[in-house]
């Protein structure tokens, strides 16, 4: 088979924190099942913001077009 080259656009996506708006939502090491998927514990990155959520996707991602 011959390779095809193509353009690809790179995309990093950001979760922000809903709590202060300010902080970006990093991942923070913890994992664990529930009755869905795997869930990821992000930490909010904003010093005077104590906000922990958790997620289905890991953030920061990266999204290819």
């Amino acid at each position: 088979m011959p390779e095809v080259k193509e353009k690809v656009d790179t995309f990093s996506i950001k979760m922000m924190c809903d709590k202060c708006g300010i902080g970006e939502m990093i991942l923070n090491g913890d994992c664990f099942m529930g009755y869905t998927p795997f869930k990821y514990s992000h930490k909010c990155t904003n010093i005077n913001c104590s906000n922990i959520e958790n997620y289905i996707e890991c953030y920061p991602k990266t999204v290819y077009e």
